[in-house]
């Protein structure tokens, strides 16, 4: 049964006034053409192009809610990992499992803890699909743009993109020989260095190669035991592309790159849950550290900077291995352009993390140190073929599409293996699909254009899975094989009016897949917890608008959405050792987004954004989890969704105070804040996150000749604290946190163009 809840009047109010402003636009004067920046970007950047419909078009051409950050925009925010875009974007947040980073678009995210299962936030790499989330944020350096689709892109990029797609495009090879190379201190003994260089090798051959080091010596120092410190960064990548003309009408590009990554895992922060007569302290008390574990043991003030571990740095790996290849093909016919990628990655993760976030153990467990070790090897193949043409506002793309998948994940208890190899649970999944898709955009006249798309999707999954009960001792080892068949349907319908050429209104109303999946978590020894879920099915309607204010001197781009995901899968933790990979029912989300950028003077950038969102989880009322000490069932019945704030606003201010022979002086303070949210889908009341917010200040210099650069700054101005995860799982006597905040870090960076 569905439990009402009162609208957020907050939520109603802002989409009102957009859809005021979406319908008011129409009446407004002609105005000279709008800098098509995104949040962040500067207001000067009116020549971004993206390729959220598979084409080349401006940013405020495009009919779909996309964010952009431009090559400087990225440079200049530090925009080093993926979690960097959490704050930039509308409705863009991010959680953390003590896994993998897990990205959440308009309240629609992944909800596990191993690399097996795929995201419905797909993430590209220069057209590349990445499937495992351990290698999506390993090659964010010397790039063009990052590109952030919100919405369901199932017609024209796919299976898993239900939700939404992020894609990096790395900065090309051209005929002019240019390059950079930067150097950062920051610290914690930070040090970064990047540098890339290409041009022209011969007549028809251009190519470009970049590398980047970045190190340091750990932002957490361990208290406990063990010593040390923890949260280390050590990564070195590299990437090397090569472009071909084949006569003037066909391209060959070239890319192949590799990532070696050595870093310690960061300490989770400790919360006991009971009082001094063992009973379980009210969330208040918890949330408040006041309380401790079984046994007394208690930590008072966790901070993002330190924690408390009977592990030393070289016993908490996250170490990743990657490489890949692939080759895009692009030939032109004519009114047909031909379009082929080849791609194939592959990549191999070991990652452990102190579960029980102390140095003590599990208190009502006799003290027991609990160390979870993940293990996976994967390596995909892709094939994509698309012709595209149009002319005279008519367009057209049709394609297939086929994926191979194959990913070998372990799962373990390190203090219960008795040898290295052993696991608690084991498995192989193989992924093999294939899709055919279409779209076209047909002119009804020249202000108005209607588009239309269909994609059909086959998926197969197989699985073989072992697994033990490793508290038993794995005195018996049960084996099994699984299997999903899987196909779809994903459709698009949009509707596009320009009353001028400074606006555009759109309305688009479409539908999005999330395969099947295994559960390939701790299942305990018991076999039954594998078993697979269908599919997600995500619908969703939305209106929007772009256009451009005072002259071309401001940028405004409006989205009202709703979306349904049916059959909303997710992990649910039974025990200490056995979790379930459930169906919880329907996820509906709706909000709004407004993104306004500026340059009221031509020494002044600004742009500020702002994401609305109402989440509610529609559960039978069979759908429970346990999260307090005493395993009381809680329903997910009208439960708000993980780390889905109702309200989320980005901004920036950069003025420029000096600009002459000596170069160019600028100054700029980012921000973001957040309203409190949930960690976990129960919405236990010990799993909460308040309200918080973050600056950023920086200062650059550019010499006249806009070659030497030089920029200071300081992030987390404000040492603001906050977790990215929370888990309190039944039974147990503490509850551990995913710190989502790094201390406050100082910097300077110096580089040169060429």
């Amino acid at each position: 049964m569905t439990t009402s809840r009162p609208a957020n009047p907050l939520a109603h109010r802002i989409c009102l006034s957009c859809v005021a402003a979406l319908l008011g636009s129409t009446a407004m004067p002609a105005l000279a053409q709008a800098p098509s920046t995104s949040a962040a970007a500067h207001a000067d950047d009116d020549s971004i192009v993206v390729t959220a419909q598979r084409r080349e078009q401006r940013l405020n051409d495009t009919p779909v809610a996309v964010s952009a950050l431009s090559s400087e925009a990225i440079s200049d925010l530090q925009v080093r990992t993926a979690a960097n875009l959490v704050g930039l974007v509308p409705n863009l947040s991010a959680s953390n499992p003590g896994t993998s980073l897990q990205f959440n678009v308009r309240g629609q995210a992944l909800i596990d803890v191993s690399d097996v299962n795929e995201a419905p936030v797909a993430v590209y790499v220069d057209n590349v699909y990445v499937a495992a989330t351990a290698g999506q944020g390993s090659q964010l350096f010397d790039l063009e743009r990052v590109e952030v689709l919100r919405g369901p892109q199932g017609t024209l990029f796919g299976r898993n993109a239900s939700a939404g797609l992020i894609h990096f495009v790395s900065r090309a090879p051209t005929e002019l020989l240019d390059g950079y190379a930067n150097v950062q201190f920051g610290s914690y003994s930070q040090f970064i260095a990047e540098g890339a260089v290409g041009g022209s090798l011969a007549p028809g051959v251009r190519g470009r190669i970049s590398v980047q080091r970045n190190v340091d010596g750990g932002y957490q120092k361990n208290l406990g035991s063990g010593g040390g410190r923890f949260g280390k960064t050590d990564t070195l990548s590299g990437r090397a592309q090569l472009a071909f003309d084949l006569g003037e009408d066909a391209t060959l590009n070239l890319r192949g790159y590799g990532t070696r990554q050595r870093n310690v895992h960061p300490l989770f922060a400790y919360m006991g849950r009971l009082d001094s007569s063992g009973n379980e302290c009210a969330p208040a008390a918890v949330l408040a550290s006041q309380c401790m574990s079984a046994t007394g043991y208690r930590v008072a003030d966790p901070k993002p900077d330190r924690g408390y571990s009977e592990h030393t740095p070289d016993t908490l790996p996250d170490h990743v291995n990657l490489y890949g290849t692939d080759a895009q093909l692009n030939w032109n016919f004519g009114r047909v352009t031909l379009t082929a990628i080849t791609a194939y990655m592959k990549l191999k993760r070991s990652l452990a993390d102190d579960v029980d976030a102390s140095d003590i153990g599990i208190g009502n467990y006799g003290d027991f140190n609990y160390t979870e070790l993940f293990k996976v090897k994967a390596r995909q193949f892709s094939q994509e073929v698309r012709l595209s043409g149009g002319e005279g506002g008519l367009y057209w793309t049709a394609g297939a599409f086929y994926f191979n998948d194959r990913r070998r994940a372990s799962l373990s208890v390190e203090e219960l293996a008795a040898t290295p190899s052993d696991y608690d649970t084991m498995g192989l999944v193989r992924t093999k699909s294939w899709s055919a898709f279409g779209q076209v955009d047909y002119p009804l006249s020249p202000t108005v254009t209607v588009s239309g798309g269909l994609r059909y999707t086959s998926d197969s999954k197989r699985a073989h899975i072992d697994t033990c009960d490793q508290f038993s001792g794995c005195a018996t080892i049960n084996s099994g094989n699984f299997a999903i068949k899987d196909d779809n349907v994903s459709w698009r319908a949009g509707l596009e009016w320009r009353p001028n050429s400074d606006w555009l209104l759109y309305g688009t109303a479409s539908s999005g897949y999330k395969s099947g999946e295994f559960n390939v978590t701790f299942l305990g020894g018991v076999l039954a917890n594998a078993n697979p879920v269908g599919a997600e099915k995500t619908y969703s309607f939305e209106i929007g608008s772009k256009g451009s204010l005072f002259d071309g001197a401001a940028q405004l781009n409006l989205a009202l959405f709703h979306t349904t995901t049916k059959d909303k899968q997710a992990i649910a933790t039974t025990s200490l050792s056995s979790t379930s990979l459930i169906s919880i029912g329907d996820l509906v989300s709706y909000g709004a987004e407004a993104e306004l950028t500026a340059k009221p003077a031509h020494w002044l950038r600004t742009s500020l954004s702002v994401g609305l969102l109402n989440t509610k989880i529609d559960a039978p009322a069979s759908v429970t989890v346990t999260r307090n000490y005493g395993r009381v069932p809680l329903a997910l019945d009208g439960n708000n969704f993980v780390n889905s704030p109702a309200v989320s606003i980005n901004g920036l201010i950069r003025p420029t105070i000096h600009d002459g022979a000596l170069g160019k002086i600028d100054l700029q303070a980012d921000f973001h804040w957040q309203s409190k949210s949930d960690l976990d889908i129960a919405n236990s009341p010990y799993d909460k996150q308040g309200s918080y917010g973050w600056v950023n200040l920086r200062a650059f210099w550019t010499d006249a000749n806009d070659r030497f650069n030089a920029s200071i700054f300081v992030e987390n101005l404000t040492g603001t604290e906050y977790y990215a995860r929370a888990a309190s799982i039944g039974g147990l006597d503490f509850r551990f946190n995913v710190w989502g905040s790094k201390p406050r870090i100082f910097g300077a960076q110096f580089g040169v163009r060429f």
